[in-house]
């Protein structure tokens, strides 16, 4: 009886799942002795991209997308210390207290989301867990749509990145060119030496 009671009085769970697929661009061309070494990189890839979907970045994300510190199931209740017109230290503490209320619904996210990779595949499964089915399916969307603009993100950064550092080279060469030219000249200059433009 006290089981079926327990059974009756305890609130649903649902869970949402999502399945993302991940691709890693390798080079076309590789030599033998270098398909070991891409094995390895590859499962080193794969794992990160599991961690990141686990990240308290990437929970940060989703918290502020789907606005879950507003939510009764995350936001943290009124802290005592805070609320007190006594505490002379109120104003002081406040960002504390406001940063440690953020780390408590990071955690509270985290705890909820499951990443199960699928085996001999380049699929995960991502779920969350929440008492609202509504809200296990959004979150577990919007866990796929912020991990898919964090790749992005970091794609382009790194396009940009390699862009600026080619950019540098250029210059760099570009530099080393022209004191070239004026050696040349001036040696040119100091030994009567004409160059003649062939046509």
């Amino acid at each position: 009886t006290t089981v079926l009671i327990a059974t009756f009085l305890m609130k649903p769970v649902y869970r949402a799942a999502v399945t993302i697929k991940i691709d890693k661009e390798n080079p076309n061309v590789l030599a033998f002795k270098d398909v070991y070494a891409i094995e390895r990189l590859e499962d080193d890839y794969y794992q990160t991209q599991y961690k990141v979907l686990k990240s308290r970045s990437l929970a940060k994300r989703v918290i502020r997308s789907s606005k879950l510190d507003k939510n009764p199931e995350f936001a943290p209740k009124e802290n005592p210390i805070e609320n007190n017109p006594d505490n002379d230290n109120r104003r002081g503490n406040s960002r504390n207290v406001d940063e440690e209320g953020d780390q408590n619904i990071i955690d509270a996210f985290l705890s909820r989301v499951a990443v199960e990779p699928v085996t001999r595949s380049r699929l995960v499964k991502v779920s969350f867990d929440a008492y609202s089915p509504e809200l296990s399916a959004s979150v577990a969307n919007a866990i796929a749509r912020s991990y898919i603009d964090f790749n992005v993100e970091s794609k382009f950064e790194a396009t940009q990145q390699a862009r600026d550092w080619l950019e540098k080279q250029i210059q760099d060469i570009k530099a080393k060119v022209e004191n070239s030219e004026e050696k040349l000249n001036e040696y040119a200059a100091k030994n009567g030496i004409i160059f003649v433009t062939g046509r």
